[in-house]
């Protein structure tokens, strides 16, 4: 949901929803036990303490594997223009698509690694705190403040929420905000970070592919986040860079995840376009046409990259001819689309005059035998939210300072050699990650 939703002071546990109009807050209560049945059917009831001419609305969703999917505008949207669709949240799971992640020593613990989950769509960075989460999650998934010398509490409340449009489930964290000196992605910090003490919701810090994280560390183009890691790394590097991919080679045999700052990634060769974002907080831009099967979807499709969502989401009617094309079928026990493996339909999208294509491999994932879940959402708005699939062998090093995206292609090659580790050189740092697939 959009941050900046209040919350009332007798209502707790739940989302906040502005009431601009009783019929379509019953509406989607109705829809939304209707949609999902007594498993996860919604109770509504008002926020008392709200403030004196508004009144809020609260949806409480028991099962967390499901939720209301919105389409987006900037965080101060209103609920009217926020939530023109619904549909059903599906629960992620393993493939060669994966999310990103920073490596990060504290001072609790030196000598222990822990990771944060890289996510450009918010601009703050938090770690969950190890006093009411170390016995669910375990010391690498947690930090403690207390044990840290250089730790100053600066008594700042902090909140932050997570929309299911560009995350796999919806949360909201709560804590305060502190200080401390600590080594990120081999760079020496000394910032200001959230510490975590409770969240609702989903677990902020789940990860596709891996155990659970620590935190997240913010990289949206947020201007004035609470806790401004982004700058911090980026600070006194040749250039203010983020690059991104995932490589795979022909047989899908093996996989590498790339992350560097301070320089781009990759070989001219590779380059395939440049393109100005959006003045959007987030990593935002149009694509005039989507290919798909010899088709092309003409239309001003407002895309939106994250790293923190493992499926694409495409307007209604591109997704409705896909799911035939594939042949898609519901699992009704999954509540899953399931497609034959082994096709060959690339959904291709036309950007600064670049054909760049999101692989079939890269937006199914095999289940069992012959049989691959189908990482795509629809959507009612001309919208493509490029998640974690659109990743797979297309690379992207994001501008800071021009506001720019350079996207390149990441197809991971046999000569290439293959070394797993963190780096600097001259001012870029660089991690890498080599996974043998079979």
């Amino acid at each position: 949901l959009p941050p900046n939703i209040p919350q009332a002071n007798d209502c707790r546990g739940g989302w906040y929803l502005e009431r601009w109009s009783l019929d379509l807050s019953y509406l989607i209560i109705q829809f939304v036990q209707q949609r999902f049945g007594s498993e996860s059917s919604g109770s509504a009831h008002y926020c008392r303490n709200a403030e004196p001419r508004r009144k809020w609305f609260e949806i409480l969703f028991p099962n967390p594997k499901f939720g209301l999917l919105q389409d987006i505008r900037e965080p101060s949207t209103s609920f009217l223009e926020t939530y023109q669709s619904i549909a059903l949240l599906l629960p992620t799971s393993q493939g060669y698509v994966n999310d990103f992640s920073l490596p990060a020593n504290f001072n609790d613990d030196p000598g222990l690694e822990r990771r944060l989950l890289l996510d450009i769509n918010t601009g703050e960075t938090f770690v969950l705190n190890a006093k009411e989460f170390l016995g669910q999650y375990g010391p690498e998934q947690v930090f403690d403040p207390a044990k840290s010398k250089s730790f100053t509490n600066l008594t700042e409340p902090f909140r932050q929420a997570y929309s299911p449009l560009l995350n796999s489930n919806i949360s909201v964290v709560g804590g305060y905000v502190g200080r401390d000196k600590f080594q990120l992605f081999l760079r020496q910090l000394d910032e200001k970070l959230a510490v975590v003490t409770t969240f609702t919701g989903a677990a902020p810090t789940e990860s596709f592919t891996s155990p659970p994280y620590a935190g997240r560390v913010g990289f949206s183009k947020a201007k004035d986040p609470k806790t401004n890691i982004r700058d911090a790394l980026l600070a006194n590097l040749t250039a203010r860079l983020l690059c991104l991919h995932v490589g795979v080679n022909a047989d899908e045999s093996i996989k590498t995840t790339l992350i560097s700052i301070g320089s781009h990634s990759y070989n001219e060769k590779n380059f395939r376009t440049k393109i100005n974002a959006s003045t959007s907080v987030y990593w935002r831009f149009d694509v005039p046409a989507v290919l798909f099967d010899g088709n092309k979807y003409s239309a001003d499709f407002d895309a939106i990259l994250t790293t923190t969502k493992d499926v694409i989401v495409v307007q209604n009617t591109l997704y409705s001819r896909l799911l035939r094309k594939l042949g898609a079928k519901l699992d009704p026990k999954r509540k899953q689309y399931v497609v034959e493996c082994g096709q060959n339909y690339d959904i291709k999208l036309l950007i600064g005059g670049a054909e760049i294509p999101i692989q079939f491999g890269a937006y199914t994932e095999r289940t069992q035998g012959n049989e691959c879940r189908l990482k795509v959402e629809g959507s009612l708005r001309n919208q493509l939210i490029l998640g974690a699939p659109f990743f797979t062998n297309n690379g992207i090093c994001l501008d800071y300072d021009n506001n720019s995206i350079d996207f390149y292609d990441s197809t991971l090659h046999d000569e290439l050699e293959l070394v797993s580790g963190i780096s600097e050189n001259n001012g870029t740092f660089k991690s890498v990650v080599v996974e043998n697939l079979k």
